[in-house]
């Protein structure tokens, strides 16, 4: 539930949600009277998006029909393509400009680059609504299982429309979504309070998704390693002056020595998470923690004992500070709020316990106290260095008494 870099709430991108701000450009710039020769029209698409954009041909096949063969987008500053596509037509006639593109790859680890473009298409003006559809898309490289899994035979439709009120654009809404019930995405740009706010609506319709694809969104969790995924829903508003957010369902395949910048060794799955997150600190999470198998150093079992148990002698803590505490079984209920982190075992684990040895034999029983938030924060900076006392500044802003 904490996240390593504060400058990335403002990445606010989901898988195609980034290209949308290059495709809702060329369908509104092209139906915007843009100049006539295809060199002349990338060059305008390529200052609006701020992105190195070339495309083998530009023509027009039929009226109110632009088609670009060989699309390429680019980041100009290391040149890494992060979109190709094989033929893109854009159509201006009627009142919905579309954009329709066919045989495209996406490069996974380059769609933060375009992240401040949705911002930007959000906070500009543009036609009452536009419509991109992409078909046989995949991915450059190797990318998270469960992203391909994603798009895996899908259409992927793209959808940006304008709310207005006596002539004035009030707001702005676009909507992400495959033609299954799949995973879905609506960023709602609320110009009628001040500052305007932004507000990203995810749904994962029970699928998982990358979970760095969250984080992405501005999200305030966990960075739990390149195969921890999400299922479930979150809500993200962002404006000029403060962010806020709330989530729900399942993180997976989360490495808890990297998402919590301590020394247990093992991957566990959040289940039942509840998270609510305001102004780059958590002001709220609670869900259940479960893990197979893994280890901890003796020191850190020690330090367990010490803030969980204050003195009451627990067999997983008995071993010499450099030694190696294995377990078979870790589980726990947990709940941290503004002044506390409390643990319980869970309501189905064997003997009251919450870490198990491989032959089922309580290595930590029921923890018998709760931690402050402020010995949290001392555990992870002890342990984790700079990257502890990072995680430690999203925790809980303790209250003054």
């Amino acid at each position: 539930m904490l996240q390593s870099n504060q400058r990335r709430m403002c990445r606010v991108v989901f898988l195609a949600g980034c290209i949308l701000p290059t495709l809702a450009v060329m369908a509104w710039a092209t139906y915007q009277r843009l100049p006539t020769t295809a060199d002349s029209r990338l060059a305008v698409v390529e200052r609006m998006l701020g992105m190195r954009v070339d495309a083998s041909s530009v023509d027009t096949p039929l009226p109110g029909v632009v088609r670009c063969r060989d699309l390429q987008l680019a980041n100009v500053e290391t040149g890494e393509v992060v979109l190709t596509a094989a033929v893109a037509h854009v159509h201006t006639e009627g009142p919905t400009p579309r954009v329709r593109l066919s045989g495209v790859s996406l490069a996974e680890g380059e769609l933060s680059h375009l992240a401040t473009s949705l911002h930007r298409t959000l906070e500009v003006d543009w036609p009452g609504s536009v419509r991109v559809e992409l078909a046989n898309v995949a991915w450059q490289e190797n990318a998270h299982p469960s992203a391909r899994e994603l798009l895996a035979g899908q259409l992927l439709v793209i959808t940006l429309e304008s709310t207005q009120q006596q002539g004035e654009i009030t707001g702005r809404r676009c909507v992400i979504e495959t033609n299954a019930a799949g995973p879905r995405i609506e960023v709602l740009r609320n110009r009628q309070v001040t500052p305007p706010a932004t507000r990203v609506v995810l749904d994962t319709a029970g699928q998982q998704v990358p979970a760095d694809w969250l984080v992405s969104l501005g999200a305030l969790v966990v960075e739990g390693g390149e195969q921890a995924t999400f299922a479930g829903q979150a809500s993200i508003v962002r404006s000029a002056d403060r962010t806020s957010g709330t989530l729900s369902g399942e993180l997976a395949g989360v490495a808890l020595a990297q998402a919590l910048s301590i020394p247990l060794d093992t991957v566990g799955n959040l289940q039942n998470l509840n998270v609510y997150w305001q102004d780059g600190r958590i002001t709220s999470a609670e869900g259940d923690l479960v893990a197979e198998s893994g280890s901890m150093p003796g020191v850190f079992a020690r330090t367990i004992e010490y803030y969980l148990y204050r003195g009451t002698p627990q067999p997983g803590s008995q071993a010499a500070d450099t030694a190696t505490v294995k377990f078979g079984w870790l589980g726990a209920r947990f709940r941290l709020r503004e002044d506390s982190l409390t643990l319980w075992p869970l309501a189905n684990a064997e003997f009251g316990a919450c870490v198990l040895d491989s032959e089922s034999q309580v290595l930590f029983g029921r923890p018998l106290y709760y931690a402050p938030v402020s010995d949290v924060g001392t555990v992870l900076t002890h342990f984790g260095g700079d990257r502890g006392v990072e995680v430690s500044a999203r925790l809980p802003r303790a209250l003054r008494r």
